[in-house]
């Protein structure tokens, strides 16, 4: 009997939930464990190739399922990180034939090439997306490194207007391996890094505004209105009220900044 639960154990574990295989049929061992005595000794040894082969096989599975769903899961949560990218499509298709067909523990493992295909198109994409942050932040901060009321400011207070305006340096990333990338895309996905680019301008002039009120802390900061002008008459409006709301402030002895 305890070779017949060990079967029966090894069984339970060769098999399961898509995308690997059905659980295993086990009746022949199930008749086995209902006999007793010399009947169940005669009849396991009359079975024994068949629960050697048995044992032997799903040994095997369990094994592969150890090794096969911690990189199905990387695989999906690549999938996930790389939904906005071209690959996405074709990589997805073929993840849905797998676990229809439950042919994780195939071989060769199928989910290797996929991973290697995501893996290669995200590092490039996050390489690429890294760089066009730093090269924007390094633009948005020498035009504020040019203004006169950054200028005046000690470096200690510019260290830390940076600081809370998230103007710090970009960091590293690290892409080498599949863990890594994977790990650098759940503390900061694509998204994220193409809102950190849109977002720079809004930092910049906060961080000008911090400076100036940093001088002048009654400095108030007039936002002109985004709008579409079509002739002389409308460009004459416009710039009458922005002047109207500047002198307000100015006229209050507020210094203002746009």
């Amino acid at each position: 009997r305890p070779l017949l639960e060990r079967l029966l154990n090894a069984a339970s574990k060769a098999g399961g939930e898509p995308p690997i295989q059905a659980p295993r049929q086990v009746d022949h061992i199930d008749k086995l464990t209902a006999m007793a005595g010399n009947e169940q000794l005669i009849a396991v040894s009359d079975s024994r190739d068949q629960l050697s082969e048995d044992h032997k096989n799903w040994s095997d599975a369990e094994f592969k399922i150890s090794e096969r769903l911690p990189r199905w899961g990387s695989l999906k949560s690549l999938l996930h990180h790389a939904a906005s990218l071209a690959v996405a499509t074709d990589v997805s298709d073929q993840v849905e034939a797998i676990n229809a067909a439950r042919s994780l523990l195939i071989n060769p493992d199928p989910t290797i090439p996929l991973i290697n295909t995501l893996v290669e198109e995200l590092r490039s994409e996050l390489t690429e997306v890294r760089t066009r942050l730093a090269d924007a932040q390094s633009q948005e901060l020498a035009v504020l490194s040019g203004s006169n009321e950054w200028n005046k400011l000690p470096e200690v207070d510019r260290e830390a207007i940076l600081a809370a305006n998230a103007l710090v340096p970009v960091p590293a990333i690290e892409v080498g391996d599949p863990d890594s990338l994977l790990a650098t895309l759940d503390s900061n996905p694509l998204s994220d890094w193409n809102g950190k680019i849109a977002a720079l301008p809004g930092r910049i002039a906060k961080a000008r505004e911090d400076a100036a009120k940093k001088l002048e802390p009654k400095t108030v900061r007039v936002h002109p209105k985004s709008v579409t002008l079509k002739n002389h008459g409308e460009v004459d409006e416009y710039l009458a009220n922005l002047k109207t709301e500047i002198v307000k402030h100015i006229d209050a002895g507020n210094p203002v900044i746009l």
